[in-house]
């Protein structure tokens, strides 16, 4: 038994926590040696955890040097040092290949004698950034957390003054009558949000947090509700404040959500204002505030006073003014802009007093089908199909409630330019691979990584300095490779895409990971197969497939790999009742004829969905299956209790 020490200098938290990750790793690794963490260095045998000589809050480098179990891990901070613990581990062939302890892959048995191990690298961009999306336990959040600061995501954001929505979503088991609906109390909420707090800064990530609400809850309102609400109570004096539309003021379309207030108002202002601040010196943990308004296009005030200004001028005033009293509190925190929907027309009065307080956000939603659906429509372009800009006085031109929001990439871009013209600040792309449950129509999920991993290498020639990905943090069926790619591109671009591919399936399925790969590969094709997907090919894919799962010795594999075949096989199953219910809806041409093959399908779902919880978000599933269903794609959570809920009987 060889003794091994783990050596710390410094006292931060997540150097203390590096050392253990490593111990831990090390240790399961190999069973002849004894590693121990320690402050005094031991001279032979020794690790050293340190920061580098210039260390930098933005930017993250790590330095590895180690000879056999003696040498240095460095990082230009805290979380750099992590994140060259997992990639010293990375070297010695550990891999993550999903969140969750079945997704962790560690060699057993290695002979660290005879290693070399020897690099420096810094993060090609600045923004790596997980977005908290779809339905989530805590669980979910926590694994997720741990497993996106293995992938050397820098940035983590938690939705909303409270994580409600998301965990609300999985409690709630919408679309699920086989699992009780549980309630949440806020008091467990805000437990929950503090733990995640703490696992996001053990690790030293860059915390971002809440975004919409800002327009509503300072008012007593709020915008969590997510389906419309015929009984929304506005609080005295409140409705003053509400955007004016039509010459009345009052709740648009029945959501708070999506009402806008009345912005050149200073008593609307001020009430945004004095409530951020005020979460500000409560969170005093927190790096960013995402600041959108409310989410919704073409209902800005129509009063005389607003009708003066462009949406993006009276937003700029606000934050001028909120930048003002930030910075007479001195707080730090940076503030998150939204360039989306009526804000994508940049403005054309005034400047940013204090531009290093702000970002661009940039995020083209009305870009979310990134696939082209041959039966659907196209999708909208990735980022390397871009072609010629417009210029500004090219742009449609700002009328105020009657926009057509751009679809394109060049549209979309053009207006982010159009705001980096009027004032360059720092900016990063805010996208949506696994937000609408599009990429379940990507049956062998490598043409959407594909996608992601070309969109990242175009982002230096738009200023955009990193991605912010909001999505399900259970975007890893029938694999995580989309995940995964993004992640490693994100750190570094030059890698070949095809190299980064190679690597995942070998990771997930060990010697069989070539075979995987191209039936992955073989599946994503068959998905964009025109002019109809070929239902009964799928078919006779995954059932070969299930042949040849049922024919391996999966106990004598590793937890990693038997999960990310059962997966599979979870996979196989459920894309062949999809087949056999959109091939009965194509015959009948609409989906009552095909209601015993969709019940088959939905029913199986449910029964199978807490054997694939991590990785499997069922109610995005079913709004993804809506569109399959109608034609169309449903963006929105309210929507996914309608279109099969006449079938709900049958399965209680």
């Amino acid at each position: 038994m060889k003794n091994i020490t783990v050596c710390i200098k410094g006292e931060h938290p997540t150097l203390k926590f590096a050392a253990e990750e490593l111990i831990k790793y090390l240790s399961m690794m190999s069973s002849d040696i004894c590693v121990k963490q320690s402050f005094d260095e031991c001279g032979e045998n020794t690790i050293i955890l340190d920061l580098l000589d210039e260390t930098s809050f933005d930017i993250d480098t790590v330095s590895v040097n180690i000879k056999g179990l003696c040498g240095t891990i460095k990082g230009s901070n805290p979380r750099s040092v992590l994140y060259a613990v997992y990639k010293y581990l990375e070297k010695l062939g550990a891999r993550w290949v999903r969140h969750g302890k079945d997704g962790e892959y560690i060699p057993k048995d290695h002979n660290f004698e005879k290693d070399v191990v020897e690099f420096c690298e810094t993060a090609k961009y600045k923004h790596r950034c997980m977005c908290t999306e779809g339905a989530l336990s805590f669980e979910n959040l926590l694994d997720n957390i741990d497993w996106v600061a293995k992938m050397g995501f820098n940035e983590y954001y938690v939705q909303g003054i409270l994580p409600e929505v998301n965990l609300k979503r999985w409690h709630s088991h919408i679309g699920n009558p086989l699992l009780p609906a549980e309630d949440i109390s806020t008091e467990r909420l805000c437990e929950i949000k503090k733990c995640l707090e703490k696992e996001i800064k053990k690790r030293d990530l860059i915390y971002y947090t809440v975004g919409h609400g800002w327009h509503s809850e300072p008012f007593g309102m709020t915008s969590l509700v997510e389906t419309e609400n015929e009984n929304i109570t506005v609080p005295e004096g409140v409705e003053e404040l509400l955007a004016m539309l039509n010459g009345k003021r009052g709740i648009y379309n029945n959501s708070v959500a999506v009402t806008h207030l009345c912005y050149s108002n200073p008593r609307a202002r001020k009430g945004i204002i004095d409530y951020a601040v005020q979460y500000c010196k409560d969170h005093p943990e927190m790096d960013y505030l995402l600041f959108p308004l409310a989410d919704g296009a073409n209902n800005h005030c129509e009063c005389n006073e607003c009708s003066k200004y462009r949406p993006s001028d009276l937003y700029v005033k606000l934050l001028n003014e909120l930048d003002e009293v930030l910075t007479r509190e001195g707080i730090p925190a940076k503030v998150a802009i939204a360039v989306y929907c009526d804000f994508l027309w940049a403005p054309t009065q005034g400047k940013f007093n204090n531009p290093d307080r702000f970002i661009y956000v940039y995020s083209p939603f009305h870009r979310t089908l990134y696939l082209h659906n041959p039966q659907i429509r196209n999708g909208s372009g990735a980022y390397k199909d871009i072609g010629r800009l417009f210029t500004t006085e090219e742009l449609p031109k700002y009328e105020r409630n009657k926009l057509k929001m751009p679809e394109t990439s060049e549209e979309l871009i053009s207006f982010l330019r159009s705001w980096q013209e009027w004032q360059d600040v720092d900016a990063f792309a805010h996208e949506y691979y696994y937000y609408v449950g599009e990429h379940y129509f990507d049956f062998g999920s490598v043409y959407l990584a594909r996608v992601i991993y070309d969109d990242i290498r175009e982002l230096p020639k738009y200023k955009l300095n990193g991605m912010l990905t909001c999505q399900t943090q259970r975007a890893f069926l029938p694999t995580g490779i989309g995940s995964y790619v993004m992640a490693k591109a994100l750190w570094n671009d030059e890698i070949p895409y095809e190299d980064m591919e190679r690597d995942y399936f070998t990771a997930s399925f060990g010697e069989k990971g070539e075979m995987f790969r191209k039936y992955f590969n073989y599946l994503s094709r068959l998905a964009h197969e025109k002019p109809n997907v070929p239902f009964d090919t799928v078919k006779e894919t995954c059932n070969k497939m299930i042949e040849y799962i049922n024919a391996l010795d999966i106990d004598e594999m590793d937890e990693c790999r038997r999960a990310s075949i059962k997966y599979v096989l979870f996979h196989c199953n459920l894309l062949i009742r999809q087949m056999e219910a959109e091939k009965a809806t194509y015959a009948y041409g609409d989906i009552d004829g095909a209601e015993k093959e969709w019940k088959e399908l939905i029913h199986y779902a449910r029964v199978n969905e807490m054997s694939v919880q991590p990785v499997f978000d069922l109610q995005l599933y079913f709004t993804h299956l809506g569109g399959r269903a109608f034609g169309k794609y449903s963006s929105h959570y309210g929507a996914l209790s309608k279109w099969w809920q006449d079938w709900d009987e049958s399965d209680k």
